[in-house]
């Protein structure tokens, strides 16, 4: 019989190990395609100036975008009303959106877009300012978009769920070491969360449907193509991998070691796994994709974070739900409280690594929801680190543990609201780069040097300085005139005085343009040259409130100490585990009849 048992164990234990690769292999294929789009390129660019008015504005996507969640607005700076544009996806390429515009006359114009991609239903905004003759307007403000309140919940309802199964497999995983009072409670609690984590992963699905803004039938057909849809039979598969601790009564040779002389079951083996892999799916979606593809160190400091916010709020909850009110509450937090500091640090330094990548400055900190709810959250903290360190040294600690928890809830609420918003990284909240208003070109023309200065050096309308200096001699010769042919073949002639010739209303495109400059002289050949000129695409910038330095450094050090400090308090725990006795054991009285009838 026990031969039997053992070659049953080896051969499920392998059929375990090689489904669980497989599985984990086939998710993380599956997730790495998925990315949330970004604008990669707008015209008319915004803050330019176009002689003649528009009758396009061309958007370049870095995803596919749905044409029937496209929404456009274009506002006037002036008085009159201007009818609305009309916007079609391009049927070559689905990430090119074309809107047509309505006849304008000369004015400053702000387009806005709306759209949502195919991946997730993730909403992109785009804005452009341009103006049809005059001055170049200022160009548009960065979008700061806000929480989604039921998408955040939802988000929140996730956490909570898998903190109660993170608990759940300490106190399994380390019984009869941890008092529980309520032992029987136990296995409620994981399925409770198991419940809470697939009721939070469809509220997040149906939120994007609600989102939207449109019928039932809609929604839902929208929603089917997308990846948070095709995720959720992993979803499934990974709470399957769960199930078996939170109902005991499967077959016996789950409780078998993983591997001989080890203490790791196959039944914990699953759980833990299942839990690693939901947190994965989880990571990588979210704003693990802030170009257009996904950032592999970002998801994987996003599911560090997650991890350690999830298990400090799980083995706090459990101990409290499994004895409060009993003397027991007091040796349970003791028992937990090396797992509670490393995943509070571990929580502390995945955090300030991803506060490196999401907030680019102070300024972004200060400006953007996504930087106001990280203040919150990082001031809250504060508070609970505060009463976990009181609750660890003081005596009693039942109304700490209380507190402390608490706070953690509020954290995870607050970290759900972030991850609905999005991140401070546009540049706008850094400073603006110490350059020269405009690109200085220079070329020679036959036996001449010749300098030309666009200002403002942007896309549109341009006044150009063109200056020459003739190499033979000390001060500048006697021109007579100089020609200046843009790219269209337009030709501007201009006076030369002290050697400088002003031209305006000179149209530059963005990027690259050549320009041709023929020069004038009565005693010598003309000279003449081509000159290429780079136009500098305008920012918009937030006023300075502290620093717009970027900050990423100093942060990502900081959590790259606080992840090595986790990673040792971890293994010194765990040494501590393996090599000392049980400081308290569980009473029989405490078991359940199942856990009786097992032992």
């Amino acid at each position: 019989m026990v031969c039997q048992l053992a070659e049953a164990r080896s051969g499920r234990t392998f059929l375990v190990r090689l489904a669980g690769a497989a599985t984990i292999a086939f998710a993380m294929l599956g997730s790495v395609a998925s990315a949330h789009a970004v604008v990669d390129d707008i015209s008319p660019a915004d803050g330019s100036v176009v002689l003649d008015a528009p009758q396009q504005v061309v958007v370049e996507f870095s995803e596919p975008v749905l044409e029937e969640f496209v929404e456009i607005e274009i506002i006037s700076s002036g008085a009159d009303e201007v009818g609305q544009p009309t916007s079609a996806i391009d049927p070559s390429d689905g990430s090119r959106l074309i809107i047509t515009l309505p006849p304008l006359v000369e004015n400053t114009y702000q387009v806005r877009i709306s759209a949502r991609d195919a991946e997730d239903l993730h909403e992109v905004v785009a804005r452009t300012t341009f103006s049809v003759g005059g001055e170049a307007p200022q160009p548009s403000p960065p979008v700061l978009s806000k929480p989604i309140p039921l998408e955040a919940a939802s988000r929140w309802l996730f956490l909570l769920g898998l903190a109660a199964v993170l608990g759940g497999f300490v106190f399994r995983s380390r019984w009869p070491d941890i008092p529980m009072a309520r032992v029987h409670l136990a296995e409620p609690l994981t399925a409770v969360g198991l419940g809470a984590i697939f009721v939070g992963r469809l509220g997040v699905i149906a939120s994007r449907g609600l989102d939207l803004g449109v019928g039932a039938g809609d929604a839902v057909s929208a929603l089917m193509s997308t990846s948070d849809v095709r995720r959720l039979p992993m979803v499934v598969l990974a709470i399957l991998c769960i199930v078996p601790t939170a109902v005991r009564r499967v077959p016996i040779w789950l409780d078998l070691p993983l591997r001989d002389g080890h203490s790791l079951t196959v039944r914990q083996a699953l759980g833990w796994t299942g839990a690693g892999w939901l947190v994965l799916m989880a990571a990588w979606s979210d704003h693990s994709a802030l170009g257009g593809s996904v950032e592999v160190t970002t998801a994987l400091a996003k599911a560090l974070h997650l991890w350690g916010v999830a298990l400090w709020i799980g083995v706090l909850g459990v101990a409290i739900i499994l004895n409060a009110g009993r003397g027991t509450l007091r040796s349970a937090l003791n028992a937990v409280s090396s797992t509670a500091v490393a995943a509070a640090v571990l929580a502390a330094a995945s955090g300030l690594l991803l506060m490196g990548r999401l907030v680019v400055s102070l300024t972004g900190l200060l400006t953007s929801p996504y930087g106001m709810l990280l203040i919150g959250k990082l001031a809250v903290l504060s508070v609970a680190i505060v009463l976990g360190v009181r609750l660890r040294t003081g005596g009693e600690g039942g109304r700490r543990a209380h507190g402390e928890w608490v706070a953690l809830t509020m954290i995870a609420l607050m970290g759900a609201a972030m991850a609905t918003a999005g991140p401070a990284v546009e540049s706008s909240f850094l400073a603006a780069d110490d350059v020269a208003s405009s690109v200085v070109s220079n070329v020679r023309a036959d036996d001449l040097l010749v300098q030309i200065q666009p200002i403002p050096g942007t896309a549109g309308l341009n006044q150009v300085q063109v200056r020459v200096h003739d190499t033979r001699r000390p001060a500048p010769a006697p021109f007579g005139a100089i020609r200046l042919v843009d790219a269209d073949g337009v030709a501007f002639e201009a006076q030369v005085v002290d050697g400088n010739a002003f031209f305006d209303d000179v149209e530059l495109q963005p990027g690259s343009n050549s320009l041709g400059v023929v020069v004038e002289r009565s005693d010598w050949p003309d000279a003449s040259a081509e000159i290429a000129l780079e136009t500098v695409v305008p920012v918009y910038r937030h006023p300075v409130r502290i620093s717009s330095a970027a900050s990423g450094s100093v942060t990502r050090i900081a959590g790259a100490v606080l992840l090595i400090v986790a990673i040792r308090l971890w293994l010194v725990a765990r040494r501590r585990r393996t090599t000392e006795p049980p400081t308290q054991q569980r009473s029989e009285s405490t078991w359940s009849p199942g856990e009786l009838a097992r032992r």
